[in-house]
């Protein structure tokens, strides 16, 4: 039992000094007619990364209908312009 606690304590104490980093990509957009579009993607990912921010010093951003380009870029930490 006081190694469980001494892990949590340890967790605690590394997360309440590092700041937290969230990417959140949706697609709501396809080029094939064949599947069905998603008008609802861009709002869940809105309402993902405003619970999300709660989490002191968290830092999110939101990668909508990336290529597969921008999304490797935005991964490797290079920024592009179809953040918002």
């Amino acid at each position: 039992m006081r190694r469980i606690l001494l892990v949590f304590l340890s967790l605690l104490v590394v997360i309440s000094f590092s700041s937290v980093r969230v990417l959140v990509v949706y697609e709501s957009d396809y080029d094939d007619e064949s599947i069905i579009k998603l008008p609802l993607a861009k709002k869940d990912a809105e309402n993902f990364s405003s619970v999300i921010s709660k989490i002191p010093r968290a830092q999110v951003e939101i990668l909508s209908n990336p290529t597969y380009g921008d999304l490797i870029r935005r991964l490797k930490g290079r920024e592009t312009s179809r953040i918002r």
